[in-house]
């Protein structure tokens, strides 16, 4: 699935147009994307939660040459799907 087919499927089962459906999904996108990069997370209870996750710096070997390489910190965002999500995936 991809981005135009859930905007079909909101429409459809929402009683919106595509275009507002469109809409909608857009803002919902750019809260998560504003939420996380201010560090917080987003917690939707029975779907999971969106959170920022932080990597440690560390030694990596690159495999061409054999030589250690030095991978900086960095912050990621992390999803952790909720137990009602998971199960319904199985």
């Amino acid at each position: 699935m991809n981005k135009a087919d859930l905007v079909k499927g909101m429409a459809k089962n929402a009683n919106l147009t595509q275009k507002a459906a469109a809409a909608a999904l857009d803002v919902i996108l750019n809260e998560i994307h504003g939420v996380l990069s201010e560090g917080e997370s987003i917690v939707l209870p029975g779907f999971g939660t969106f959170k920022v996750s932080f990597r440690s710096p560390r030694i990596c070997k690159n495999l061409k040459t054999g030589e250690d390489v030095m991978v900086p910190a960095k912050s990621v965002p992390v999803f952790s799907p909720a137990k009602s999500l998971k199960e319904s995936v199985k």
